[in-house]
């Protein structure tokens, strides 16, 4: 009899776990191991009824800031039944070996009674293998191998010695004169990166990144993966003008990045204006200090 409960409470546990949830996000990633500087396939799904309204929609690009995206690719959303659903695919890279936490989606919804809903994507974590190393053969079995001079030996020891004493220093002299530019220099380079892109939704995605990139460095401000609500609390009301004014613009990516008729190249070329006034002021302030 207890035998039979047990089954019978398993198969009911097992069938409550097989539905779907009425909203949510996954992260399905190709394989549970990498090695080390591979890439790493991923896809990112999102559903929701239909009777829903998107509050924030998720951005993995965003998520996933701190990786390197070799690819991604976003599927428009569709109706499937009495939902909506929509798609993203992502190549990443391992960069380091051991365990890999892959970052979390998350995205809003509001109910039909009006109510905020949450939801983020289950812990993923990918176990990175470092390298295999080739196999030391050493010198074949067998061969002659001509015996040299003792002061042959000393002259290759000394013009070893002396090669390596060189490469010493000039790696010295490099790692001293090596320029790091600074976080004005770096967002210069990513508003050149954008008023190059062709596509208008993956140029935006960047000057977005950008700005909350340079914020974090020059301010040590958490924005690289906060969402579009959090840094609006973070800067709307900030003392500062400059930090209010980035504000503005990031309001204005996002809220055009999700609209339904997506962002035109017009308004891609007018908020990189904006964004690139806006550093030419920060500048000019920093400079008067």
């Amino acid at each position: 009899m207890k035998t039979a409960l047990g089954i019978l409470l398993v198969l009911l546990c097992g069938g409550l776990g097989a539905v779907e949830e009425p909203a949510g996000i996954t992260l399905s990633p190709a394989t549970s191991s990498v090695n080390e500087g591979e890439p790493l396939e991923l896809i990112v799904e999102t559903w929701w009824p239909a009777e829903w309204h998107v509050a924030e929609a998720a951005d993995p690009l965003l998520a996933f800031a701190e990786v390197y995206v070799r690819h991604w690719q976003e599927d428009p959303a569709w109706r499937d039944g009495d939902r909506y659903r929509q798609r993203w695919r992502l190549s990443i890279q391992a960069e380091e070996a051991g365990p890999w936490p892959l970052p979390r989606v998350g995205m809003y919804w509001y109910d039909t009674d009006g109510a905020l809903q949450h939801q983020r994507s289950d812990p993923v974590v990918i176990m990175v293998d470092a390298p295999a190393l080739e196999a030391d053969l050493g010198p074949g079995m067998g061969l002659w191998q001509p015996e040299l001079p003792l002061s042959a030996i000393w002259w290759y020891v000394g013009a070893g010695v002396l090669v390596l004493l060189l490469i010493m220093g000039m790696w010295w002299y490099w790692r001293r004169r090596h320029y790091q530019p600074s976080p004005h220099e770096r967002l210069q380079q990513a508003l050149a990166v954008v008023a190059d892109a062709d596509q208008v939704n993956h140029g935006m995605a960047i000057l977005a990144q950008a700005l909350r990139s340079f914020a974090s460095e020059h301010w040590g401000l958490p924005l690289r993966g906060a969402s579009v609500k959090e840094v609006q609390q973070m800067l709307a009301e900030h003392p500062q003008q400059s930090l209010r004014d980035l504000s503005l613009i990031l309001t204005d990516i996002d809220r055009n990045r999700w609209a339904p008729q997506g962002p035109s190249a017009e308004h891609m070329r007018a908020v990189h204006l904006r964004a690139q006034q806006w550093l030419e002021q920060l500048r000019q302030s920093e400079r008067k200090q």
